[in-house]
C-alpha cells in the first residue's frame, strides 16, 4: 500500500502525428524525395535521407498513414541492388539509408568476449578495456540453410507480366557478387541439393509482379522491381544468417546501423581459459551490423544489443 509502480512506454512525437493523419494524394518523384515530403507531413526533420534510388515513380497513396506510406515506398527502393531502411535512433533521429551504405561504413568499435580482465580496476587503461568487454552472448545461432534456400537467399526467379503490352518475362537471380560485411559467403558450395549448388536452385523461390509500362511515362509503383527485386530479397534474407544478442557496457554513441567487430575466444576447458595463446573463434568472430538496442539502467548502465551479419570471416568450404 505504500508503493506505486509505473511502466512507461515512450514514443516519438511524430508517431502521434502519424496516428492522426492519412495520405490520399497523388505522388511523383524519386523515392528518397517522396520520403522527404512524408517526413514534412508529420513535422520530422530527418538526420539523413539517401536519395541514390533514382527511379521516378508515380501513383496515388491508397489512404495510408505517413509512416506506413514510407515503408510501402521503401519496398521498391534500391541502391546497387541493396535494400533501404527507414529507422530512428536515439542519438540522431530519423534516417533513410541503404544496406550498401551500412556495409561501406567504418567499424565503430571492436568488442571482445574473454574470461579475464588484464588490467586491475582503477588502473590506467582499465576503463577502455572494460568498455569494450562483452558481458554475455546469447542467440539462436540460426545458421541453418533450410529456410534460406526456400526464401530465395541464394537463387530465385521473377515472372513479370506487362498488362499494357501483354509481354511475359522470366528473370533469374544467382548469388555471386553480393556486398558482404565479411569476406566469405554464408554457405558451403560443397553441399548440394539434387546434385546442384544452392546458387543454381532458381525454382526454390518464385516472385510474380504485374507491370503496366503505359500507365505513365515514368512507370508505376512496381516499375523498379523487375531489375532489382531478386537481389534485394537476397540481401534481406541473408542479413538474418547469423543473429546474436550481446550485453555490453552502455555507450550512448552506439546506434542502429553501426558496424562493430566482435572478437570471441574459442570455447575450451576452464583451466585453459585466458591462457597465453588462447585461440580466437574465427567462426563466430567478425563484423556485425547493429539492428536493435535496449538500454538498461540498473546498478550500472548496460545495453542489450541485437547484432546481425550476412557472411563469415572464415571460409567454411575449407
Amino acid at each position: 500500500p505504500s508503493k506505486q509502480f509505473y511502466n512507461l512506454k515512450c514514443t516519438s512525437e511524430h508517431m502521434y502525428l502519424n496516428s492522426a493523419k492519412v495520405l490520399r494524394r497523388s505522388f511523383e518523384g524519386t523515392i528518397g524525395n517522396l520520403i522527404k515530403k512524408i517526413c514534412n507531413d508529420i513535422n520530422i526533420k530527418p538526420k539523413f535521407i539517401n536519395e541514390s534510388s533514382k527511379n521516378v515513380i508515380k501513383g496515388i497513396y491508397p489512404t495510408i498513414k505517413p509512416i506506413q506510406a514510407a515503408n510501402w515506398l521503401m519496398r521498391n527502393a534500391f541502391e546497387d541492388g541493396t535494400p533501404f531502411y527507414f529507422y530512428e535512433t536515439v542519438l540522431n533521429g530519423i534516417h533513410f539509408d541503404s544496406y550498401k551504405s551500412f556495409v561501406n561504413k567504418e567499424v565503430y568499435k571492436t568488442f571482445d568476449f574473454k574470461p579475464q580482465i588484464a588490467k586491475s580496476l582503477g588502473s590506467e587503461g582499465s576503463f577502455d578495456e572494460i568498455a569494450k568487454r562483452v558481458r554475455k552472448i546469447t542467440g539462436p545461432f540460426n545458421m541453418s540453410q533450410l529456410s534460406a534456400v526456400s526464401q530465395g537467399a541464394y537463387s530465385s526467379s521473377l515472372f513479370t507480366v506487362d498488362i499494357a503490352t501483354k509481354d511475359f518475362k522470366e528473370s533469374n537471380y544467382t548469388y555471386t557478387d553480393n556486398l558482404k560485411l565479411n569476406k566469405n559467403q554464408p554457405f558451403n558450395t560443397d553441399h548440394k541439393i539434387f546434385d546442384r549448388e544452392y546458387s543454381t536452385l532458381k525454382e526454390s523461390k518464385n516472385h510474380f509482379v504485374s507491370l503496366n509500362s503505359k500507365a505513365f511515362k515514368q512507370g508505376n509503383y512496381h516499375a523498379p522491381l523487375d531489375k532489382t527485386l531478386l537481389k534485394n530479397e537476397s540481401y534481406l534474407k541473408n542479413i538474418n544468417f547469423n543473429v546474436l544478442e550481446i550485453t555490453i557496457p552502455g555507450d550512448f554513441n552506439l546506434e542502429v546501423g553501426n558496424k562493430i567487430n566482435l572478437e570471441i575466444v574459442k570455447a575450451t576447458s576452464p583451466e585453459y581459459l585466458g591462457a597465453p595463446g588462447s585461440m580466437k573463434d574465427k567462426f563466430l568472430s567478425g563484423i556485425y551490423l547493429v539492428s536493435k538496442i535496449s538500454h538498461v539502467f540498473n546498478e550500472e548502465f548496460m545495453q542489450i544489443v541485437e547484432i546481425k551479419r550476412d557472411s563469415l570471416g572464415v571460409n567454411i568450404n575449407a
